[in-house]
Parts: structure tokens; C-alpha cells; sequence
């Protein structure tokens, strides 16, 4: 049965990765930090060292951009960057330093310790469960607007453990499922790309930071009409299940992949986790997507291993279905 899963950062999130407000947070923090001596007392964190350094950022730079994005007001860096773009270079710089320090493959197979109760990344590879040969066969495809690589990751080595194979061969099994980023990456994985892939955890330097950052897209950059919009609306268009994971529904968000436009609505069921979200916007946005098929929400309180299981999601996904 055709699936899709549209991930948000809060997927991530289990794995040590930021959330748009976390991001926002730790960037706009570089205001106070600076050299021993400054008036806060501080030392530079390893985010205002690493773009010193890496991006050869000045201080008085770092923290300018920093202090402005603070009182900017907004609740994201992407949307500063779409109002202030030339702020772009930077921005994105300190975002994939943020990114890059939180690849650790130790978070991806260990007890998960943001919010979650279990790793909803083991409990879909055990859906996934297809001998080597036939794992393409899987009927589930992803569409993620995050930047990180967690996700690949994970299905490459359990994969390649599971089945003992060297990373280039799970990971051309593991392309097969379709990973989509709507908005870049930080560059692909070394087992996807041997000549300009990065491994998991790399060290950030000039020149990762510099491949990283012009990899990524913020929201004012990425086009519709792009081949991977295209592609996304036509695995949406052909799935019979929709599952939201960790994500924010945001209307811009929602409007580029035309999920309101999808055709055979009775045939459809859309589901979605909503932690943190009040009654209100829960139901606000269950009548946005309902004209897209059936759909079927998560609480408040719900995280995503827990909505997958109360939900249905995964026995849906499972290829004998």
C-alpha cells in the first residue's frame, strides 16, 4: 500500500537534532558570547568558534547577526534569512554547524532521551521487513523538509548489519525507497556519494562548512517547481496513506506540496502527530488537510512512536498490506 511519510523537524528531534525554535535559540544566543574579557564574561561557544574559524566570520560579524536575529522578533531563522538576506551566507553557516555537531550515530541506535519513549526510526525499519534483494519493494517513500542526514543514516547501517553488506550496497538498496528533501541537505552521505559525500559526524571545517551551507535551501529559495516538489506532489498523488511526523504545518509548507489539490480523496488516509498543539489548531488543521482524504490526528501529548502504534501507521506501512 503506497505510503508517504512528510517529516517536520520534530522527527529529528528524538535523535538530538534542534527544532526550529531550538535552532532559532542556540544562533541567536552568539549575541552574548565573544573573546574572555567581554562584558558577559563568557566564552565563545563552539558554535561562535566554529564560524570564527571555519566560515572566518569576525567576532563583531558573528555577533551582529546574532543580536539581530534576536530582536528580530520571528520564530525561525529561515524566516529572518527570507527578510534579511544578506544574512544568507552566515545563516546558513551557523545552521549546518548546529546540524554537523548533532551527527552522532551513537544517538541514532541508543536509547533515544527528547520525548520519545522508543525510536521511531528502529520501529520502521522493522516494518521494512523484506529480504536484501527485495527491500526496494517497500511501498514507502519520504519527504522531509529537514537539512540532516539521521534518517539515510540509519537505514544504511541497519541494513548493512542486518544483512552484512558493505555501506555502498545498502545504501543504493536504501535509494530505492526515495528520500526526499525539499530543501537540501547537508550534502549527501559518504555511502551515496563517494566522490562529494561527507561521512556521518564529519569534523566541521572551512571547506565541509562552506559544502554544507550551499547545499542547504531556506524557505525564499526553494521553488515549487522544483524537480523535487514535482516529485513529491506525484508519490503524494499515488499514496493511499499520508503520514505527518514531528511536523509544524506550516501553510506555506502545506500550499507548495497542493495537498488540498490531491485527487481520489475517499481513498486516502491522512495521519499526523500533533504534540504541543492546543484543541484548536488541531482542529484547524485537520480541516485544511481534510479535503485530501480521511484523517486521523494525534494528541497533544502524543509523540511519534506513541501515534504510530495507537494509529495504525505502521502495520499500514508494512509491505504484506
Amino acid at each position: 500500500m503506497p505510503t508517504v511519510l512528510i517529516l517536520g523537524a520534530g522527527a529529528s528531534r528524538p535523535f538530538g537534532f534542534p527544532t526550529g525554535k531550538d535552532l532559532f535559540e542556540r544562533i541567536a544566543g552568539m549575541a552574548g558570547m565573544g573573546v574572555i574579557g567581554d562584558k558577559l564574561g563568557k566564552k565563545p561557544d563552539t558554535l561562535f568558534s566554529g564560524l570564527k574559524v571555519h566560515g572566518e566570520y569576525s567576532e563583531s560579524t558573528i555577533r551582529k547577526f546574532a543580536n539581530e536575529l534576536r530582536n528580530s522578533g520571528l520564530l525561525s531563522v529561515d524566516e529572518f534569512l527570507a527578510r534579511r538576506q544578506e544574512w544568507d551566507g552566515l545563516g546558513k553557516a551557523a545552521m549546518a554547524e548546529v546540524l554537523l555537531e548533532a551527527e552522532r550515530t551513537s544517538d541514532l541506535f541508543g536509547d533515544v532521551t527528547h520525548g520519545e519513549a522508543e525510536n521511531w526510526y528502529r520501529l520502521l525499519f522493522s516494518k521494512l521487513n523484506r529480504s536484501f534483494e527485495d527491500f526496494g519493494g517497500n511501498q514507502i517513500s519520504v519527504i522531509t523538509y529537514n537539512y540532516d542526514r539521521s534518517l539515510e543514516k540509519f537505514l544504511v547501517t541497519a541494513l548493512g548489519a542486518s544483512f552484512n553488506k558493505p555501506p555502498r550496497e545498502s545504501a543504493a538498496m536504501v535509494s530505492t525507497l526515495r528520500i526526499i528533501h525539499l530543501h537540501g541537505q547537508l550534502t549527501p552521505l559518504r555511502e551515496f556519494d563517494e566522490k562529494e559525500g561527507l561521512e556521518y559526524g564529519v569534523k566541521s571545517w572551512r571547506q565541509v562548512l562552506t559544502q554544507c551551507a550551499s547545499d542547504m535551501k531556506i524557505i525564499h529559495q526553494a521553488d515549487e517547481e522544483e524537480p523535487a516538489f514535482r516529485e513529491a506532489r506525484e508519490l503524494l498523488g499515488k499514496a493511499k496513506r499520508v503520514v505527518f511526523l514531528g511536523f509544524g504545518y506550516g501553510r506555506s509548507n502545506l500550499e507548495r506540496l497542493k495537498i488540498r489539490e490531491l485527487e481520489g480523496s475517499g481513498e486516502r488516509f491522512i495521519f499526523g502527530t500533533c504534540l504541543g498543539f492546543s484543541d484548536a489548531e488541531r482542529s484547524e488543521i485537520e480541516a485544511y488537510l481534510r479535503p485530501a482524504g480521511a484523517v486521523r490526528l494525534g494528541g497533544p501529548s502524543t509523540g511519534i512512536s506513541s501515534f504510530l502504534h495507537e494509529c495504525g501507521a505502521l502495520k499500514l506501512m508494512d509491505y504484506r498490506y
